[in-house]
């Protein structure tokens, strides 16, 4: 994985280029996806989070998967 805030300054540039950006991980990355959530809450109008169920392998398990989603349109 790589540092947190080369995350965080592909979230801005993202943000610069597009009105949103959707953050989704798996299992223990969802602090990292929190923490970046924090640095980024006074560059964005909105962040929005959900779970959404995702296949997870070939025999058809669904895992639920964490989604944050930063919405900069006014």
């Amino acid at each position: 994985m790589k540092p947190l805030f080369f995350y965080v300054n592909l979230a801005k540039r993202y943000m610069q280029q597009y009105d949103d950006v959707e953050l989704s991980v798996l299992g223990m990355a969802i602090v990292n996806v929190v923490t970046i959530a924090e640095i980024m809450k006074n560059n964005v109008i909105s962040i929005m989070t959900s779970t959404v169920d995702i296949k997870y392998d070939l025999r058809g398990h669904h895992v639920p998967k964490a989604k944050i989603v930063f919405d900069n349109r006014t």
